[in-house]
């Protein structure tokens, strides 16, 4: 076997202890870019409690379980009347992701059948039979109607209650306030609004609402009673409710109902709308967001 020059010898070897050498220099700068990466990835990416909510149809009403009539989000206030509503309404619409409309009389919720044509609507006697032998109520199966209607009128809501382009927002929830509910209209409104949440507006100091203008006709026993009757039928919807009375207004109980709605937003101060039976919006001495 050749003996291996002495010169070749301390080539390979010195190639070899370069080697590495360049390996470990290497892999340390390589740990310090990993490090120096991590850091500027978590200097720049927003913390949990700074980014915006994502809101889902499940995370506003998680016991809806068809994925179609839930695909809309709801949101409705139910008012007993110079109760604040209206102030509630502007402050919810300072909550990025939501819009409701004002009082629209009952408009946009479908009415009940009457007793007498509701029988002829669900009798088989009227279901199609013989072309040009059918009764004068022909109707569709009442399943099949009402699975119909129940697809066609929360979209029929849902583009009435478009809110007004306003750059930089998106609108997932959309609803209006009311203080003409009755437990049918709620029973509807559930039926074909699978996907709602409602907002209790009522008052304490109902010796206050009683000397108000519209409320001068009912004594504090019948207001007492409005308020025990509108917590009964909201607590019998299977639908989630937050109740907030006019005495509790305040930065920290709107904070409140803004997570309650999804959001992380807070507010600056409380708009003050309808004071003294007037029907417009006293500007706050600090313009009220929600931030």
């Amino acid at each position: 076997m050749c003996p291996v020059p002495q010169g070749l010898r301390i080539l390979v070897m010195t190639s070899v202890f370069a080697g590495v050498i360049g390996f470990f220099l290497f892999y340390d700068l390589r740990s310090q870019l990993l490090r120096a990466s991590s850091t500027v990835m978590s200097n720049t990416t927003p913390s949990p409690t700074t980014t915006p909510a994502t809101f889902f149809p499940q995370d506003w009403c998680p016991s809806c379980n068809d994925p179609e009539l839930c695909s809309r989000k709801f949101l409705f206030i139910v008012g007993t009347g110079r109760s604040g509503s209206t102030t509630l309404m502007n402050m919810v619409n300072l909550v990025p992701h939501v819009y409701l409309y004002g009082e629209n009389g009952m408009t946009l919720v479908p009415k009940p059948v009457p007793q007498v044509h509701s029988g002829y609507l669900r009798s088989d006697s009227y279901l199609a039979g013989v072309p040009g032998q059918d009764g004068a109520w022909l109707h569709p199966p009442p399943d099949v109607a009402d699975r119909r209607f129940r697809k066609v009128f929360p979209n029929y809501i849902w583009t009435w209650l478009e809110p007004p382009a306003i750059p930089g927002r998106i609108v997932t929830v959309r609803g209006f306030k009311e203080v003409r509910w009755t437990m049918k209209t709620l029973e509807m409104i559930m039926h074909v609004c699978p996907c709602s949440r409602f907002i209790s507006s009522f008052r304490t100091d109902l010796e206050a609402q009683a000397a108000t203008v519209f409320q001068r006709h009912r004594s504090v026993d019948e207001l007492r009673q409005g308020n025990v009757q509108q917590r009964e039928m909201l607590g019998n919807l299977s639908a989630a409710t937050f109740e907030i009375p006019l005495e509790l207004f305040s930065i920290e109980k709107f904070n409140k109902l803004a997570a309650w709605l999804g959001s992380n937003c807070t507010f600056t101060s409380v708009v003050h709308s309808n004071a003294r039976d007037k029907t417009k919006v006293e500007k706050p001495s600090k313009p009220a967001r929600c931030e």
